[in-house]
């Protein structure tokens, strides 16, 4: 499935019989870059304090990617940390996230992955969360959590976990290059 002339997406199955995403990146001259969306998420972030995700670089991380949550009117974001081989559990809490014009916390379109002007990565992911609790966005203790469709009672939303094909197939009209 390629993405651009730079990026390709896999559905790899896991050693425990699960299974991730993974996104291979290889820069070519004259693209700076290219992204994944996921568009599972909930119109509002809100009710929403941080995103959770499982992953591991596939060889050295020699990766600059961004994780943003992107609206109409600009994003927030913050930078993946240093991945390594062996898979560890990443969070980044929305109010530590840097943003860029209007980002609207109630207009959400969908999580985005940037990579910018890597030297190549094999990236692996999985259980992508959005984790509900007290968030950046001036919210008081008698304010409800409840802002989605899915049950509020659950700790998360899930946006992806890529076990079984119905999440690929999404993903696959959601990609792109940055030239």
């Amino acid at each position: 499935q390629v993405v651009a002339a730079e990026s390709w997406i896999e559905h790899v199955e896991l050693d425990d019989g699960g299974h991730a995403l993974r996104w291979l990146h290889e820069p070519v001259e004259g693209k700076r870059g290219g992204w994944l969306d996921f568009p599972c998420v909930p119109t509002s972030v809100r009710a929403f304090h941080a995103v959770r995700f499982r992953a591991r670089c596939v060889g050295a991380w020699n990766g600059r990617v961004d994780v943003r949550f992107s609206s109409r009117g600009g994003y927030i974001g913050s930078p993946l940390p240093a991945v390594g081989p062996t898979w560890a559990t990443y969070e980044l809490t929305l109010a530590a996230m840097k943003g860029r014009r209007a980002f609207d916390p109630d207009a959400v379109d969908f999580l985005r992955l940037v990579c910018w002007g890597t030297t190549g990565f094999e990236l692996e992911l999985d259980d992508i969360e959005l984790l509900r609790g007290e968030g950046g966005w001036g919210r008081t203790e008698g304010q409800t959590v409840a802002a989605s469709t899915q049950n509020p009672d659950t700790p998360c939303w899930v946006v992806a976990d890529f076990d079984g094909e119905e999440p690929m197939a999404r993903l696959a009209a959601a990609r792109g290059a940055l030239a």
